[in-house]
């Protein structure tokens, strides 16, 4: 008479982890845009300082700050497809933007400048040739 519960209980487990783990990926409620079936995208709000910015390959170098759920603050470069949003990457800009994730490929957009200061110093020491 006592087995059963403990094997109920561990089925209640897992399904109580299987919940937590969809209600997690499940993408917010929007009722604008059903994302195709197979798209696996999601936005996230990155703020940062823009590093530098290459127009002609459409990407900037963005130290950013955390990103929730995503990663931790670091220097790395981001494709900007957007014309108008790359306008706005200059070295030093202050930025809070959209970062999409979309099947294993990501991008920004949506960039507003919210302030200006100094470009964050870039690494000289790759830049040295003897």
């Amino acid at each position: 008479m006592n087995r059963q519960p403990r094997s109920h209980r561990m089925a209640l487990l897992i399904v109580g982890i299987l919940g937590v783990l969809l209600t997690a990926c499940a993408p917010q409620a929007k009722q604008e845009e059903p994302a195709p079936k197979g798209v696996d995208s999601s936005r996230h709000t990155m703020t940062g300082v823009v590093v530098s910015a290459d127009a002609a390959a459409k990407e900037a170098i963005i130290e950013h700050d955390e990103i929730p759920d995503v990663m931790g603050a670091m220097r790395m470069g981001f494709s900007v497809p957007d014309a108008a949003d790359r306008e706005k990457l200059k070295p030093g800009a202050k930025i809070k933007a959209t970062l999409v994730m979309e099947n294993n490929t990501m991008w920004v957009e949506g960039v507003q400048v919210t302030g200006q200061g100094e470009a964050p110093a870039q690494k000289t020491e790759e830049h040295h040739h003897h």
